[in-house]
């Protein structure tokens, strides 16, 4: 049997890093997706690269064309029988396989490569482990690695924080002060915002003549201080901006490389680590309150359970459950409750220390999780908390809600796991909860029999006897 030749051939079972590759093919290549159970894997088939899973399988075409490993996990380090390649840990992100592909691209033989992926013709296995989903390590590889490897000795690296509309510095490994927070909500008066705001590079032998020539007057720098000071742009949004000063050329400085595939790549990697981790934090909150859920919950308790073990200290667990909320959602709606649920969040923040958290766990349901704290300490906790939502409690159309709070308290144990605390928490909950029904009932039957005595003018037995 013969093939056509392919731009590159993929040989892997795993459909997400299918999916990955064949979203960031561009049009004018040609991918051949290779099973890799087929008894005939390499046999007659001809490919300018290939890409080659790891996880599946063990062989590789013996010839000069170009190898790409995927791993999740390499024993006793690189296979020695394989042919040489690059090798690459999955997961993968877009920055990484927009970068292969467009080396795929310029092999081939393309004038330029595809839309929004990066240009050149080598990629340095040092740029390489930059792909990451941490950005804290990311940040710090920045630091570590970039001063060296362009020619300079110091760095400085700002992140983008687009909801504040400034830069933050991030990680920097200079000598002279440096402003921690930058705004981009207004004129430029340094270089660095100046650069944010005009995603425009400044290469100077002199950054600090460069910047009298703007006009940025509040920048101070020492005089004849060769630097560079680029944007990080990733998918048209700005994700940073990287500082290098002090020029100073060493061996491990690559001169012939493109500064533009650098903070390409660089950023493309920040930009896919910064999403990832967002999702990581979006996967544990409640989108309704702002505070953790469930599974944020349940893992939390785990770990404060093993420091608990660890550091011989106590811990507390506390349930709160929400009264009234189905009569406030029966007579109101559920916008309503919504409110209500959220006022009862706000009030549990109050009364948390910086060391305890909170989840919403149910519908009208959450726990406090109260590090180093024993059942005394969690009750005060508690009371302050029920006192302050009975102070200030939930309110619509001017009128307060008839909205309480049943509060259930266990304090872990040795030999309990996470479910045991939650449960026997859960338990004492549901006890109060008990408790705080008779009460009400009370007080309901009460008020009736109050009110029958006025309008029929009766005395109650107590005055009677009087």
């Amino acid at each position: 049997m013969s093939y056509k030749t392919a731009d590159v051939a993929l040989v892997t079972q795993d459909v997400a890093l299918e999916t990955l590759v064949r979203r960031a093919q561009p049009a004018e290549l040609r991918l051949e997706h290779v099973d890799a159970a087929d008894p005939q894997l390499v046999e007659g088939r001809r490919a300018r690269e290939w890409w080659l899973d790891l996880d599946c399988v063990k062989e590789a075409p013996d010839s000069d064309v170009r190898r790409i490993y995927f791993y999740s996990a390499l024993r006793n380090g690189s296979p020695r029988r394989l042919p040489r390649g690059l090798f690459i840990r999955k997961p993968c992100t877009r920055a990484m396989m927009s970068t292969l592909w467009s080396e795929a691209h310029l092999r081939s033989g393309g004038r330029a490569p595809a839309p929004g992926v990066l240009s050149g013709s080598h990629l340095p296995g040092w740029l390489v482990a930059f792909h990451d989903l941490d950005v804290r390590r990311i940040c710090h590889r920045c630091v570590t690695e970039l001063p060296a490897r362009l020619g300079y000795t110091e760095v400085a690296l700002y992140l983008h924080d687009d909801a504040r509309g400034a830069l933050t510095l991030a990680e920097s490994n200079c000598a002279r002060g440096l402003e921690l927070s930058l705004r981009l909500d207004k004129p430029a008066t340094q270089a660095v915002a100046d650069v944010a705001q005009s995603r425009r590079p400044i290469v100077a032998d002199d950054l600090a003549q460069a910047c009298r020539r703007m006009g940025l007057a509040r920048e101070k720098r020492p005089a004849r201080q060769a630097g560079l000071i680029a944007p990080l742009v990733a998918d048209s949004e700005l994700v940073g901006v990287v500082e290098l000063v002090g020029r100073r050329v060493t061996d491990e400085t690559e001169l012939g490389l493109s500064l533009e595939l650098v903070c390409s790549f660089v950023a493309r990697c920040l930009h896919h680590a910064r999403l990832f981790e967002t999702a990581q934090i979006e996967a544990r909150l409640d989108c309704l309150t702002g505070l953790h859920n469930r599974r944020w919950a349940l893992e939390t308790v785990a770990q404060e359970i093993r420091r608990a073990q660890r550091f011989h200290r106590p811990l507390s667990l506390a349930v709160l459950d929400v009264n009234g909320l189905k009569d406030v959602n029966d007579r109101f709606g559920h916008v309503v409750g919504d409110a209500v649920l959220r006022h009862v969040a706000g009030r549990i923040r109050s009364v948390l220390r910086q060391t305890d958290s909170a989840a919403r766990v149910g519908g009208d349901e959450f726990i406090l999780a109260l590090s180093g704290t024993d059942a005394a300490g969690a009750e005060l906790v508690c009371a302050r908390l029920i006192d302050t939502l009975a102070a200030d409690g939930p309110v619509h159309d001017g009128r307060p809600l008839d909205v309480s709070a049943s509060v259930g308290i266990a304090q872990w144990r040795a030999g309990w796991t996470g479910s045991d605390l939650i449960d026997a928490a859960d338990r004492a909950m549901y006890s109060s909860k008990a408790e705080n029904r008779k009460e009400a009932v009370a007080r309901r039957v009460k008020l009736i029999h109050e009110a029958v005595t006025r309008a029929t003018g009766t005395a109650t037995p107590a005055a009677r006897r009087k």
